[in-house]
Parts: C-alpha cells; structure tokens; sequence
C-alpha cells in the first residue's frame, strides 16, 4: 500500500510541472543604426494574463530588463528558459526604441510565438519587418514644415515622433529634434539619413513642450499624429504647413527649348503631376506653354508638393521621344524636394540635352517584314509616328514591295538626329486618326521600344546619324528581326563569332573581297554606336570597348546598300 500511494504522489506532482525549452530569439538590426544596447520585451513573466509568474524572474514588457548579445554583423540574440505557452514579443533599438512591425505576422501590433517543450530558434527576423533578412536599406527622410502663419517661439521648431530612438534621440520627446530655417522663407526642415523601412508616426511642436504641439487635423491624422513610409528606394521629403493639411509646394517651371522643331500649334507639357496643379494626367494640350519674349523657348510654372513625378512635353497632337539615356519607361523624371523654386528644363524638346545641337536633314527609310501568319491587307501597309506632321497620320506613309523579295520600304525625307515613336499599320480604313490596323505588340517588354500612358511604340533613335539611313528589318506587330543574308551580287557570306561577345567582335568573310565594305553596328534603338568603312580582305575585328549589355544589329553594306545584317549579343 506505501509503494501505491508513492506512485500516486509522483503521478500528480508530474502532472503539475509546467515543462518548457530553451528559445533563442534573433534579431537583425542591419537596417537601422543600431543603439548602445539592443532589448527584447515581452509577456515573458505572465503569459496569459492571470497574475501568476509563469517564468518568475523574467521581466514583463519591460523596456531595459533583457539586452541582447552581439553575435556579429548585426545579428543579436538572447536565450531563455520558457515554460510552455504563447508569448508576445517586441526589439528594441537601445531603451525605449520600440520596433513598428510592417507586415502581417504580428498579433495586436506584437511578434509571437509558441513554446511547447522543445527548444527552438527564433529568427533571426530583420528589425521592425516580417522578414527574415533586411533587404530594404535605410532611406533619407526630410521633415519641413511651413511656419509662415506661426508666431515662432523662441525656443525653436521641433518634431517628435515613434521614429526619433532609430535616428539617436527618444522617441515622443519635445525639445530634442530641432528643425531650421537657413534661408529665412519660413520652411523649417531637419533630415536623417538612416531610417529603416516602417511605417511611422510624428508630430511638429512650435517649441520644446506638449503644449505647444500641433493639433494635425482629421483628415489627414493617424491617431491624432501625422503618419508616414518609409519604403522602396526614393527619397522622403514630408512637407506640411503648421497645424495643417496642406502640403507644402514648390514653384516647378518647365522649360522646353523648341529651336530644330516646326511648332504645330500649342507647345504643351503633361504627366502624373498634372491633376495636383489644377489640370488632368497626362492629357496633351491643357497645360499650354508660353515662349519667352517671342523665342523658340517655351515655359510653365505650377506649384507642386515634393514628391517624384514624370512628364513629357508634346508638340500640338506629338508627343516628345525622350532618349533612353534621360528617361524612365519612356519618359522624363521630376524630383521636387527642399527648395522652393524648382527648374525642369531647360531641355532640349525630343532630347537630353540643354541647348539644341545643330542638326542635318537626312533620309530615312523604313523597313518591315511579314511573318509566316501575317498577309498584308489589301489596302495597303503604312508606317506613322511623332516625325510626321501633323504627327500619327496613320494612311500617308505607304510601304511597298517593289522587287517582291518580301521587304517593305518607304523613304522619308528630312529627319533630324531626334528619337522618334512610331508603329506600322497593315491597312486603312480612310481615316488617318483610326488604330483599327495598328500593331498591338508590346515593344517595350519586347526590347525595340518604349512604353507611354497609351501603350508602347517602336523607338527610332536617330542621334548622331548625320547620313541617310534605313531601319532595321522588322517583323510586323514583333520585335523579331528578319534575318538579312548577302545578296547574290556579291556571293559574300559572313561568319561572327563569338556570339554572345565578350571584349572582341571577330568578322570573317567566306572569300577574300576587294569591295569596299562598311561595317556598322547599331544598337536595339537604331542609334549607330560604332562604324568602320573601307573593309577589304577576309575578315576584320571590332573591339568591344565600352559598349554596354544587350543586343545589337550588325550591318555590311556596300554603296550605301546593306547586303547582310546579323544580331549581335554582348554579354
């Protein structure tokens, strides 16, 4: 009977024990600038809320009890014992610089975990994200507010917010972060440039204490504070004026020199900033540009908040082709940040350049093919694009086939060294305005073009090229490329290789030749990057340099005629 009752005293002291693991947490702090001390803090010592002490000696929620060691590139970690439960958890840069989580793997704004008897690992996890490495770097973050209504204090213009324990100072705290004004405009501004991913929140105090702060009004507050994010990888200018919604503009003047251009009625610029100055994105012929003193140099000026925009300028119904070298998916970019007077421009119109270079009218001929699944229509195949004018007459340029091999051309006379968009049109239904027989093909995905806020276009980018010219041979609604052999006339055929390139391009020709040839070398725009005329022999080499990646059209022609085309990769 003793031993019986021994088992069952054994038997219910092991079923009171609360088993539990060793669990080491993780954290990544390479995003931030990271403190002296870095804290974890969390339901560690009454898990669920019933005023025992689950794992007595451990601190609840506290902001300073559990410091974390340094394990080295910017990875810290704590081990502790845990007794079986669910917890919640938060980082802390340095005392009081509690994490804000961006993402979904939070409960009430906290991290959590499960512990069950086994130990386990942690993270590590990157400082106030979900993600398990910090991928996203620290951005520039301005913070300018307008004081132009304000009686200012003498003690200053400060902010504060839940952002201030990443950028060295505590977070909440009046009087610490002060903002100034250098050039006297009454614009109060400070910047840090290391503050991590997150969203965040912050208030402007018109001196060092709580009763001065702003009231931020309904409309554009997050809890009675101002509120921003900070993520992707562009710069953060904030910019309000006290107390207020209103945004804080600058005055942005676009300047568009117009001197190698025919104007065809009103010079207009538009983009995504358009509908914050009063008018509607990207509509052509609202904001109406005015030349200064009777010149070829037209202007605009609209007030706009900071921000990153993009634009175009348009020349009556065309559209500008902005060069690759000065544009984002084809069009031109607009920072407006700190200062209060911004310039766009001036720019060249159809270039990247300041002042228009001058320019030779040339003769350019457009070329095209059909696929084995495209016939041509019967009433005719044309070509249109920003050249013409009036630009985009989709029935005037028509293409013919006039020795059946297969090839459409037609020439165009006096084109300037520009980038142009155009497209082909495999019929007509009287009506110069009508897509109805555009190609739909997207060439900017494709490689030979760029996109627009209406689709894309082929690109024509005539820089440079100061002698008549001809197109690539491309198929019809693709960005393929007929494959070009020697004509018969010449019984030439030509061997490149290594294809893809490396540093040297190597030419060789079946037989010895006593033409003369040129070579030429253009890349996925058209522009002519590299030309060699007068090749004899059997072969020849052409050095990379610096040509950069991507794919280009090697052209042999013998009297201005081309008589082989190859596509040519650079790795």
């Amino acid at each position: 009977m003793k031993k019986l009752y021994t088992f069952l005293f054994l038997l219910i002291a092991t079923s009171c024990i609360a088993y539990g693991a060793n669990i080491t947490f993780k954290v990544d702090m390479s995003s931030v600038v990271p403190a002296s001390e870095i804290v974890i803090a969390g339901s560690f010592n009454d898990f669920d809320g019933d005023e025992n002490e689950d794992n007595p000696g451990l601190p609840q929620w506290s902001d300073s009890g559990l410091i974390l060691g340094d394990e080295g590139n910017n990875i810290y970690s704590i081990t502790l014992d845990l007794v079986d439960g669910d917890y919640q958890f938060k980082f802390l840069n340095g005392i009081g610089g509690w994490e804000t989580i961006v993402g979904d793997c939070t409960t009430e704004g906290n991290r959590t975990i499960t512990v069950a008897g086994e130990n386990m690992e942690v993270g590590p996890v990157c400082f106030g994200t979900c993600e398990s490495e910090c991928t996203s770097a620290p951005l520039s973050v301005t913070f300018r507010v307008d004081m132009s209504n304000e009686f200012v204090s003498g003690d200053g213009v400060t902010v504060t917010g839940n952002f201030a324990s990443l950028v060295g100072f505590s977070d909440w705290t009046p009087g610490q972060i002060f903002l100034n004004d250098d050039d006297g405009d009454d614009i109060y501004s400070v910047t840090f440039d290391n503050v991590p991913p997150g969203t965040y929140q912050y208030k402007y105090i018109n001196g060092i204490g709580w009763p001065d702060a702003e009231n931020v009004p309904t409309e554009c507050n997050a809890a009675g504070n101002r509120e921003f994010t900070v993520s992707g990888d562009n710069t953060i200018v904030l910019g309000n004026v006290y107390g207020s919604c209103d945004p804080i503009k600058s005055n942005v003047t676009f300047i568009v020199d117009m001197t190698n251009e025919t104007v065809n009625g009103d010079v207009s610029v538009t983009g995504d900033f358009a509908s914050l100055a009063g008018f509607s994105d990207w509509t052509p012929g609202q904001i109406v540009m005015n030349p200064i003193g009777g010149s070829s140099i037209y202007t605009y000026t609209v007030q706009l908040p900071a921000g990153n925009y993009q634009y175009k300028f348009i020349n009556g119904e065309s559209w500008e082709g902005v060069p690759p070298g000065c544009a984002s998916g084809g069009n031109r970019q607009l920072t407006v940040g700190e200062v209060i007077d911004v310039q766009a421009g001036p720019i060249c119109y159809a270039s990247c350049v300041a002042e228009c270079p001058d320019i030779t009218p040339i003769n350019v001929t457009f070329r095209m093919s059909f696929g084995e699944d495209d016939i041509p229509a019967a009433s005719g195949l044309f070509v249109a694009g920003s050249f013409q004018d009036p630009a985009w007459q989709k029935n005037e340029l028509e293409l013919t086939d006039g020795d059946g091999d297969g090839i459409y051309t037609v020439t165009v006379p006096n084109m300037f060294q520009y980038q142009y968009e155009f497209k082909f049109f495999n019929g007509t239904n009287g009506d110069p305005t009508s897509d109805e027989f555009a190609e739909t093909f997207d060439f900017a995905t494709g490689g030979c073009g760029a996109s627009n806020p209406f689709g894309s276009n082929r690109i024509l980018n005539l820089e440079g090229v100061t002698e008549d010219t001809q197109t690539d041979i491309y198929e019809f609604n693709s960005c393929e490329l007929l494959n070009v052999g020697i004509t018969e006339v010449f019984e030439q055929r030509i061997n490149v290789y290594p294809n893809p390139v490396q540093e040297v391009i190597n030419i060789d020709f079946d037989a010895t030749t006593s033409e003369n040839l040129n070579i030429s070398l253009m890349d996925i725009t058209g522009k002519l990057v590299y030309q060699k005329a007068g090749v004899k022999g059997t072969g020849v080499q052409i050095q990379r340099n610096d040509l950069p990646s991507g794919t280009y059209l090697l052209n042999l022609s013998s009297d201005n005629v081309i008589i082989a085309t190859q596509k040519v990769l650079l790795d």
